[in-house]
């Protein structure tokens, strides 16, 4: 990283303010020619960058300027330490992301483009049977299939209370589990 300092008499450690970042390096550039004003860093990752579920939590990043040296292309040059911090995202946030998880899973058990077919045709034949009119073997199967459908999304919302309930109560999540996702019509 290359850093130009506001003050060149002032370099108090960890002050953003007393520096601008010039830019980060991928590898190490030769330190040949560089001007004097600027100073070059060595980047020290001590932990692994974590492995996390960013739909719960964010991974925030820390750089903290050292006074360790080290010697880069010949040249001795101090270091900073990059830290990563997970933090959990709000209670609020979770909620969308659950909510967002159980449409998907609705959508997969009854996707969008049969909604429209099956409910008119649903509707009129609960109302045949309403009137106590008879059905037919045709009709008895549209009426199993959107119930069936019917019983995945209600699965569905008693997952997604459960989660958000799991989120209040500040217990360990796993997002992706639980959910119905099959259309009964493709079981």
């Amino acid at each position: 990283m290359l850093i130009q300092w506001n003050d060149l008499n002032d370099r108090p450690l960890n002050d953003p303010t007393k520096y601008i970042v010039l830019k980060e390096f991928e590898q190490n550039p030769s330190l040949q020619g560089l001007a004097p004003q600027l100073e070059y860093f060595q980047e020290n990752i001590p932990f692994e960058y974590p492995v996390a579920d960013f739909r719960l939590v964010t991974v925030t990043n820390t750089v903290t300027f050292t006074e360790n040296i080290v010697v880069v292309d010949g040249v001795d040059v101090r270091q900073y330490d990059r830290t990563y911090t997970v933090v959990d995202r709000s209670n609020e946030e979770k909620d969308v992301t659950i909510e967002e998880m159980k449409n998907d899973a609705n959508i997969q058990v009854f996707p969008p483009n049969k909604h429209l077919e099956y409910l008119t045709m649903y509707a009129i034949i609960v109302r045949r049977e309403f009137l106590g009119l008879s059905i037919t073997p045709n009709q008895q199967a549209i009426l199993d299939k959107v119930e069936a459908k019917g019983l995945k999304m209600w699965q569905n919302h008693i997952t997604e209370s459960t989660k958000k309930q799991a989120v209040i109560d500040d217990q360990p999540l796993n997002i992706d589990e639980d959910w119905e996702t099959i259309d009964p019509e493709n079981e």
